[in-house]
């Protein structure tokens, strides 16, 4: 039997960062519906497609980096 079970072990100068929570993931497509068959398949889009709060600063159809930082 371990002696370590139970027991959390933190990672000095790793565990004690503060990390940004991840709010949504920025995709290059969309889901769209084959007329054929009736199925999902991932479909290329010119613009970046992103959640909500992302939309919001970047406008409805981002397309390339801006520099804007979120504080």
């Amino acid at each position: 039997m371990s002696k370590f079970k139970g027991r959390v072990t933190r990672i000095e100068g790793l565990s004690d960062r503060r990390r940004l929570p991840r709010l949504g993931i920025i995709r290059l497509g969309i889901k769209a519906i084959s007329e054929k068959t009736g199925n999902e398949y991932p479909k290329e889009v010119p613009y970046f497609v992103a959640p909500d709060e992302v939309r919001s600063i970047y406008g409805e159809q981002p397309t390339e980096q801006q520099s804007t930082v979120l504080l």
